[in-house]
């Protein structure tokens, strides 16, 4: 994934549906609800590769052949997985620059990174109250 500390230095590694000029057009509410709907599709996908990891592991063990679809579905959502959390570090920033917490918005970010790549325990308070500036 993609790491900067601004907007203005975020380079995308994966193609993405929206430009980060274009998410920093929107409005906040907008933004989180394609983060939370990002999060669940993260979690269910990352669910779905732990299923298919068991049955690729299970076939390797009985020294049968892994199924080439599922290996292909398991690689596909590697990609898949990869872009969305993209996705969702990209929206983070655009939130944090219009003044959303970093705090607030953890429990989205994987690694308990905060947008700007800190670790959670040393990150500076982004305004007084932990609110979002208006």
């Amino acid at each position: 994934m993609a790491n900067s500390g601004s907007i203005h230095d975020f380079v995308p590694k994966f193609k993405q549906p929206f430009s980060i000029q274009v998410a920093s057009g929107l409005d906040i509410q907008t933004l989180m609800n394609e983060l939370s709907r990002l999060d669940d599709s993260v979690r269910r996908l990352s669910e779905t590769q732990d299923t298919l990891k068991e049955f690729l592991d299970e076939a390797t063990r009985k020294g049968e052949q892994r199924d080439p679809e599922l290996e292909a579905a398991f690689e596909e959502n590697k990609d898949v997985i990869g872009s969305q959390e993209e996705r969702i570090h990209m929206i983070t920033l655009v939130l944090v620059e219009k003044g959303v917490s970093a705090e607030s918005l953890a429990h989205y970010l994987p690694k308990s990174q905060d947008p700007r790549g800190q670790s959670l325990n040393t990150m500076e308070p982004i305004n007084d109250d932990g609110g979002i500036d208006l």
